[in-house]
C-alpha cells in the first residue's frame, strides 16, 4: 500500500519540478531575447 502511494507521490513532484523548471527557463530565454532587440534598436 505504502509503495503505490509513494510512487505516486514521486512521479507528481517530478512532473511539478520539471514545469517550474521549464518556466525558468522560458523566463530566462525571452528577458535574453528582449535585451537582444533592444540591443538591435539602438543601433
Amino acid at each position: 500500500m505504502l509503495i503505490p502511494f509513494h510512487h505516486k507521490i514521486e512521479k507528481w513532484i517530478i512532473e511539478k519540478m520539471v514545469k517550474k523548471n521549464n518556466d525558468i527557463r522560458l523566463a530566462a530565454v525571452r528577458k535574453t531575447i528582449e535585451k537582444l532587440e533592444k540591443k538591435s534598436e539602438n543601433v
